[in-house]
């Protein structure tokens, strides 16, 4: 099971997987960084997510650091699963909102839908990416 975070100051969308093809928005999480995580933890056990995608946005040319609230975020989420085996995953999700919003026809705006489905966007490409390397990988063979 994936699950991927569009992460926010305030809000964090948040989507999910379990067949490794199609992603669901599943819904928000409010807070701080601690708060969000809090929130996160039951939906991480009863889904029995494996792997965590965290949405980072491109980093600039040479900056091998994660902006502030996603490094917060990632903390609290290391410090919460520590004693679960989840896999981290950070992947490009520059421009992911506008193009959400671009396909629901909408004004730019943040709402629950909005960071819900960035999220989804964000897990439906990092599938697509996996299943195109296992495919290669299997045409080799």
């Amino acid at each position: 099971m994936w699950l991927a975070v569009d992460i926010g100051s305030k809000r964090t969308g948040v989507a999910t997987s379990s067949s490794g093809l199609l992603a669901t928005p599943w819904g928000i999480v409010e807070g701080q960084a601690t708060e969000q995580v809090r929130q996160l933890i039951p939906v991480i056990e009863s889904l029995a997510i494996t792997t965590i995608v965290i949405g980072v946005p491109r980093l600039g040319q040479g900056s091998t650091s994660l902006p502030p609230q996603i490094e917060v975020f990632t903390k609290e989420l290391r410090s919460a699963l520590a004693e679960r085996a989840v896999t981290l995953v950070f992947v490009d999700e520059t421009l992911s909102t506008k193009e959400v919003e671009r396909r629901l026809g909408r004004q730019p705006r943040r709402d629950d839908k909005t960071d819900a489905a960035a999220a989804q966007l964000i897990l439906e490409d990092y599938l697509h990416e996996q299943n195109q390397k296992s495919e290669a990988r299997n045409s080799k063979q």
